[in-house]
């Protein structure tokens, strides 16, 4: 890790953990906490998601990373309450209430440490 430790990074890493731990959970032993309903997708995606945000916690994106994960994370809480979108989670991805306010909440997290955390910058090698 040739880059100090900003908040984006530990956020990434930090709920890239959690994301692993929760679909390796949901893969073996649903629900997680017996709380948190999951479908063998749902599980799959959590692990790739949390591989995603420990890798680019620890090398490189994770200001993108935060981004990507607070919009869809946020977006699919909020989905869970529009009668049609409910539907779809459920039968998809066993969303329950539960899991659509963990994702609100993570999602707002997500894009706050967006918000607090500088744009990385570009460099641009000459020619």
């Amino acid at each position: 890790m040739n880059q100090p430790l900003t908040t984006a990074r530990f956020f990434a890493i930090l709920i890239g953990v959690f994301l692993l731990i929760q679909g390796i959970w949901n893969l073996v032993d649903p629900p997680f906490l017996g709380i948190f309903t999951s479908t063998f997708l749902h599980a799959l995606i959590h692990i790739v998601l949390g591989i995603i945000g420990i890798w680019t916690g620890v090398k490189t994106g994770a200001y993108t990373f935060n981004l990507f994960l607070g919009i869809v994370l946020l977006t699919i809480g909020l989905l869970y309450y529009v009668e049609a979108g409910r539907e779809y989670l459920i039968e998809i991805l066993d969303v329950n209430e539960a899991v659509a306010w963990l994702n609100i909440g993570i999602g707002i997290l997500s894009l706050l440490v967006v918000l607090i955390s500088k744009k990385p910058v570009r460099r641009v090698t000459p020619k």
